[in-house]
């Protein structure tokens, strides 16, 4: 293999790696763009804004973000839309208000593990996309490489999920670079952050897991240092970043700090069932099962009540509860909740039907090793 195609190939499967993780954190993905739409309102504070947000956002259309974050954290998908079809309709010539709307209809895909609004996504992301080439042929670069890496990252992320991974490879390859392109344009832009400090973190933690990868230094420091900033300084992509870093410092065995972020975020956060899914395992870590079962059990509730569609999650949390019972030694509520599961009629798509069976059979295994035969009442 020619020593650029090597390189071309090594830098495709970090990006694999990297959209994985976005994946994993797609709450905070989806909409990272969007927080950035909205800095400006907060000029008076006296926080610095990037050049790019003073010269190209109005107030109006950072008001009309704000409000679809906020809708989005509190899980009212419909009352974003109708904040971002305003966006649209006031702002129909600016890649904002079309990547906004494909990132929350990505972001409502994902959490109700459905595709059915798949073309309507692709259709906003595509405009978004033909006006950044706008906003960079006008001369408003910065501007329009931040959208654009914005717009990849989703188109990626979207591929990934429908196993098209080499489409991903490069929608996520492409989409790092329009946005450290944005950043050279625009060092202010710390919300920018979000996404450079997760590529930088991943791909320097999964590339020792392939030894075939050569030059690759440990940059993981420096991308938490990336998300540290973002946290900091930006002004509407803080909570993205403080859920990435607590999942990040959960995998560094950094629990004093995971715990100080989960806090903060289980707190502005009640319905964001995957912070609290994390906050449990914190206690988790610490062999504390006692205090992780409360945030499952919030977790759980907020699927069964908000998003009854995503089975899949539901199911492997009860999964979970059920085990640190079993490990509290309280073997009625353990078998309560296997039986719950094994007993469970959803259905969904092949991949969900399958991921779901095979938590039944655990179930079954685990009840039967408590003494419970299933099916026997």
């Amino acid at each position: 293999m020619a020593q650029g195609q090597g390189r071309n190939c090594s830098s495709l499967r970090i990006a694999a790696i990297v959209l994985m993780q976005m994946q994993r954190n797609s709450f905070c993905f989806c909409l990272q763009f969007l927080f950035w739409v909205a800095s400006c309102r907060t000029v008076a504070s006296g926080q610095e804004v990037p050049r790019v947000l003073r010269e190209e956002v109005s107030a109006r259309m950072a008001d009309l973000a704000a409000q679809g974050i906020h809708q989005y954290y509190s899980l009212d998908f419909e009352g974003g839309m109708r904040s971002f079809e305003i966006m649209l309709k006031e702002f129909p010539n600016h890649p904002a208000g079309y990547l906004c709307m494909a990132g929350l209809i990505e972001a409502k895909m994902i959490m109700e593990r459905q595709n059915e609004d798949e073309e309507e996504m692709y259709e906003y992301l595509e405009k978004s996309l033909k006006l950044c080439q706008a906003e960079i042929q006008a001369g408003r670069k910065a501007s329009g490489y931040f959208f654009q890496g914005g717009a990849l990252g989703y188109r990626g992320l979207h591929k990934w999920r429908r196993k098209e991974h080499l489409g991903a490879f490069r929608d996520g390859t492409a989409g790092v670079r329009s946005l450290k392109m944005a950043v050279k344009l625009d060092p202010q832009l710390h919300d920018a952050f979000y996404g450079l400090g997760l590529y930088e973190y991943y791909k320097a933690k999964y590339s020792k897991t392939f030894s075939f990868i050569p030059f690759i230094r440990d940059t993981r420091e420096e991308g938490i240092k990336m998300l540290m900033q973002c946290m900091e300084k930006g002004l509407f992509s803080a909570a993205a970043a403080r859920v990435a870093l607590m999942r990040i410092f959960l995998e560094e065995g950094r629990m004093e700090e995971a715990e100080k972020i989960g806090d903060w975020v289980v707190d502005a956060y009640p319905l964001y069932w995957d912070a609290h899914v994390l906050k449990a395992s914190v206690f988790r870590e610490r062999d504390q099962p006692r205090e992780a079962i409360p945030f499952l059990e919030q977790a759980i509730r907020v699927l069964e009540e908000r998003l009854p569609t995503n089975v899949y999650d539901r199911i492997r949390l009860q999964f979970e509860l059920a085990g640190l019972y079993e490990e509290l030694e309280e073997s009625q509520q353990a078998v309560n909740l296997y039986r719950s599961v094994v007993e469970d009629t959803s259905s969904g798509d092949p991949d969900t039907v399958r991921d779901i069976n095979a938590f039944k059979r655990k179930a079954s295994h685990r009840l039967r090793s408590l003494g419970f035969v299933p099916g026997s009442e």
